[in-house]
C-alpha cells in the first residue's frame, strides 16, 4: 500500500505544476538546439506550454542561433567560419521559409528587433575598435553606428531607451537624447546580458559574484536588486506577462522563471541542448 504521507505530498505536488502550468502566458518560444556537441544548431519553436515543438530551420551544416521575434519574423544569427567567428544575419519568416541575409560574412553577433520592426540591433567587430551596436533596417539598409565600446542590446518595449553592456556593467542609452546613464556597480560582480520586462518596471541580467552564477532581477527606477536566481542564464526573454522570463537552465533545458517566486517551470524535455531562447507572441 502506498504511504499516505507520500500519496499526500504527490497530489500537492501534482495540483502544484496543474496551477502553475494554467498561469503560462501564452505565446512561442524560439531557440537554438543540437541533439549533441558534434551537430548543428538549428532554430524550433514551442508553444509556451511545452506543446506543438517543430524545427523551423533546414540543415545545412551551419550553426544558427540568437533568434529575436518581430510579428511574423525571425531574424538569427548563421555563422559562416567559426574559426574565424564570421557570421551572417539572416531573417526569415516564422515557419523558416524564404531566408534572407541582411548582413554577411562579418564578426557580428546578437540581434535583437526594435518593438516596432523598424531596426534590428546588433554587435559588430570591426578588428580594430572594441565591439560596438550598430543598427540596421530589415532590408539591409540604414546599417550604422549606434553605441562604441558596447554589447548586448536590449530595446525598451516603449522603444525610449535601450540597455547594453559595457565592461561588465549594464548600462542605459535614452535614444532621443543619446544620454547614458550606468546601472550597475561592478565591485565583485559581472553583469552581462540585460532584459527589461515589458511593464518597464524592472530589468534583469545575468550576473556572476562570489562562486555564484544566475540572473539578478532589479528595480529599473533605483537600480536596487529585489531578486537572485541561480544557475540559470545567460541569454534570456522577458515573456508578455512581467512576471515571467523564458531562460535556460541547467542542464540545458528551458524554463520559464517567475520572477517574484524564483519559480521554476519547465518547458522542455527533449534532453537536446537547448538555449539562447526568445518570446515571441506573434498577434503583435
Amino acid at each position: 500500500m502506498m504511504n499516505t504521507k507520500f500519496l499526500g505530498a504527490f497530489i500537492a505536488f501534482a495540483c502544484c505544476v496543474y496551477s502553475l502550468s494554467g498561469q503560462v502566458p501564452k505565446g512561442q518560444i524560439i531557440f537554438s538546439s543540437r541533439q549533441n556537441d558534434t551537430a548543428f544548431n538549428e532554430l524550433y519553436v514551442i508553444n509556451s506550454d511545452g506543446t506543438h515543438e517543430k524545427k523551423i530551420t533546414s540543415v545545412n551544416s551551419k550553426y544558427k542561433d540568437l533568434p529575436s521575434v518581430f510579428r511574423n519574423q525571425i531574424v538569427y544569427r548563421q555563422y559562416e567560419d567559426r574559426q574565424f567567428q564570421t557570421a551572417s544575419l539572416y531573417i526569415t519568416n516564422i515557419d523558416g521559409h524564404n531566408p534572407k541575409a541582411i548582413i554577411e560574412n562579418k564578426i557580428v553577433c546578437y540581434p535583437r528587433w526594435k518593438h516596432d520592426g523598424s531596426l534590428i540591433a546588433y554587435e559588430f567587430y570591426s578588428g580594430d575598435n572594441p565591439q560596438e551596436i550598430w543598427v540596421v533596417d530589415s532590408c539591409g539598409k540604414n546599417n550604422h553606428k549606434l553605441i562604441s565600446n558596447a554589447l548586448h542590446p536590449c530595446w525598451s518595449y516603449d522603444n525610449k531607451f535601450m540597455l547594453f553592456t559595457r565592461d561588465n556593467e549594464i548600462w542605459m542609452l535614452g535614444l532621443k537624447k543619446g544620454s547614458e546613464q550606468r546601472l550597475t556597480k561592478k565591485q565583485d560582480t559581472v553583469a552581462r546580458f540585460p532584459a527589461i520586462s515589458p511593464d518597464g518596471r524592472l530589468f534583469a541580467y545575468y550576473a556572476e559574484f562570489a562562486g555564484k552564477m544566475g540572473i539578478i532581477i532589479a528595480d529599473l527606477k533605483n537600480n536596487k536588486v529585489k531578486k537572485f536566481i541561480p544557475n540559470c542564464g545567460d541569454v534570456f526573454f522577458w515573456t508578455d506577462d512581467p512576471k515571467y522570463i523564458i531562460t535556460g537552465c541547467e542542464p540545458t533545458e528551458l524554463y520559464l522563471l517567475d520572477v517574484t517566486t524564483g519559480a521554476k517551470i519547465p518547458v522542455t524535455t527533449n534532453n537536446r541542448r537547448n538555449f539562447f531562447p526568445c518570446w515571441a507572441n506573434t498577434k503583435k
